[in-house]
């Protein structure tokens, strides 16, 4: 049995790509990606009547919701909505440090058990891993 994000993407005729990294590194990539590469590959799926979109959240997340600690839930859904296309950036930088309030509102048993209920991908991969913040 299939992925139904994945096969609901082929039927729209929708290619939807997240692009990771830290907010605060690799601004110059991600902005080339945006600018340069994105353009060419959207008219090159407009010739074939299909529509790109590329899904960058240093625009998505509110500082509000940041303060709320929602920022890796959000993540997750947005990475379940674009399942597969993935695009990691990887730099100097590594992962981010969360608040005390932060670690608070996404720690514990009943945040990961929520966490791994939302997402079943992630229990399915990672049953026998932690899964921290």
């Amino acid at each position: 049995m299939g992925d139904t994000r994945q096969t609901d993407q082929i039927e729209e005729r929708q290619i939807r790509v997240f692009i990771s990294s830290t907010f605060r590194d690799m601004q110059a990539e991600r902005d080339y990606l945006v600018t340069k590469v994105f353009p060419s590959i959207r008219r090159y799926c407009e010739e074939r009547d299909i529509t790109f979109f590329e899904l960058d959240l240093r625009w998505g997340i509110s500082e509000e919701e940041s303060q709320q600690g929602k920022v890796v839930d959000i993540c997750l859904k947005e990475i379940e909505k674009t399942n597969p296309f993935f695009i990691g950036l990887l730099g100097e930088r590594y992962g981010w440090v969360p608040t005390s309030g932060e670690r608070r509102l996404n720690s514990g048993k009943k945040g990961v058990a929520l966490r791994r209920k939302n997402f079943p991908r992630l229990k399915k991969h990672y049953a026998s891993r932690k899964i921290t913040l």
